[in-house]
């Protein structure tokens, strides 16, 4: 008995150690498969405020890595963009980012607010972001456009590729002493601005109020409200109307705290007899919740004008980018929805040139990638990615130009010029084209050294 039972034993000990082995070389193959992609993060606004933003901001992400992975992905590997809700709020762009980063991802596209980016990720500190030094994190938006982010100390860490307000607040400003060629007729001399008290909005203002009263304007009333507030703008809009009726009102809101300020602005007209002022926004009103509310269609319709960030239209890029995003999603793509799909490509390419995921070697090639070599452009406008990947690693000096423009870098890290749409509600249909584009112009950013 004791001979069998050691014989038993001796066989159960070899199948329990196959066993072990099997296991150990299961569990490495399950890691093996969970690095078999590269990640991309992105923050987005999926909830809250611009939380129709975000929906198309995903679908051109999308549409990005779907070409990029069928191409070949980066480095043998296909990329992986892990989605990640901040709901417009600056709390919730703190709480993505730190998800993304215990989970290892380096590289981040967005958020799409400057709030979230200042008081969210860097906790409100301009002079240093500590997380994102810390964490060694590279993070790149669509669409914060604060003056404030090009001087955050941040080790070179935070990038855009929408231009800053300083541009915006300018064009804005112009367009309502109509200073802009053709559209003379939207001059005003008086206006009252009421804005969000964000790091957005604050600023944007601040650049338009300098501007319009270079040129010759007044500003009779100069109102903000809390970030967080979304109803009952009866007291800001009584303010506004303080010193006599402005010949137009600048509102710089985002879409849902728009909709309530227009429809207290329409029951304050009504209610004291006042006469329909002009309305200048910019692009946080550019928003279809904005345009499709019936309620104030009467206010709005052949009456808001105002600039937001814009492709450049023309451009045979941006054409063929917006077919295949229609194509694709059965509308055309709105605003930001170009500039979201060339930070995919352009990840993706720094991935490639810096041989890995990481920020401190990627933000060194994004220069490189998108000025002075041979040109290059996105699959949907007849671009070849396997031809990009195997240029950059055979060492050839590219030149990306994508679907929002050329993506020329400064050294801190902002886009040297902007396009502006100037746009004029037309419609209430709750849709893009409820917005029709007046003129497309372009500024170039001054650095003063």
């Amino acid at each position: 008995m004791g001979r069998k039972l050691k014989k038993i034993w001796t066989k159960v000990s070899k199948i329990l150690a196959i066993a072990l082995i099997l296991g150990f070389v299961s569990c490495a193959k399950e890691e093996d498969k969970k690095e078999e992609t590269i990640k991309i993060g992105v923050i987005v606004p999926l909830t809250g405020d611009l939380a129709s933003f975000g929906e198309t901001m995903v679908n051109a992400a999308r549409l990005a890595e779907s070409e990029i992975n069928e191409g070949g992905g980066v480095l043998g590997k296909k990329i992986e963009l892990k989605l990640c809700d901040d709901g417009t709020t600056p709390d919730g762009a703190k709480s993505c980012f730190d998800k993304l980063t215990s989970e290892g991802i380096k590289l981040i596209i967005g958020p799409a607010t400057s709030s979230a980016i200042i008081k969210g990720i860097c906790g409100g500190n301009t002079q240093s972001c500590d997380p994102v030094k810390q964490k060694r994190t590279l993070i790149i938006s669509p669409s914060a456009t604060s003056p404030l982010i090009t001087d955050i100390g941040d080790d070179g860490l935070i990038w855009r590729n929408a231009p800053s307000d300083d541009l915006q607040g300018g064009v804005l400003a112009e367009l309502a002493r109509g200073k802009i060629e053709g559209l003379e007729a939207m001059k005003v001399d008086k206006v009252s601005v009421i804005y969000r008290d964000d790091p957005y909005g604050a600023k944007l203002a601040e650049e338009f109020k300098d501007k319009f009263e270079s040129l010759g304007g007044t500003v009779l009333k100069f109102v903000k409200y809390a970030e967080d507030k979304e109803t009952d703008f009866s007291s800001e809009i009584q303010e506004a109307y303080g010193s006599g009726n402005p010949d137009a009102l600048v509102l710089i809101t985002f879409a849902k705290d728009g909709v309530n300020l227009l429809k207290d602005l329409k029951s304050y007209i009504e209610q004291n007899n006042k006469p329909k002022p002009k309305l200048f926004g910019c692009d946080g009103n550019m928003d279809t919740s904005i345009s499709g509310e019936k309620t104030i269609t009467d206010l709005i319709k052949d009456n808001f004008v105002g600039t937001a960030s814009s492709a450049p239209v023309g451009s045979e890029i941006y054409k063929a980018f917006s077919q295949k995003y229609n194509q694709k999603y059965g509308k055309p793509p709105e605003i930001y929805n170009d500039n979201v799909y060339d930070l995919v490509y352009i990840l993706a390419m720094g991935i490639q040139a810096a041989g890995e995921p990481d920020a401190d070697k990627v933000k060194e090639k994004l220069p490189q990638l998108t000025a002075g070599g041979e040109k290059v452009k996105p699959v949907s406008a007849g671009g070849n990615w396997k031809d990009i990947i195997t240029k950059i690693s055979q060492g050839v000096d590219i030149d990306y130009d994508g679907a929002s423009g050329s993506n020329e870098f400064d050294e801190n890290g902002d886009v040297k010029s902007g396009v502006y749409n100037i746009w004029k509600v037309i419609n209430n249909n709750g849709n893009a084209n409820d917005f029709q584009s007046l003129k497309i112009v372009e500024r170039i950013k001054i650095i003063e050294k």
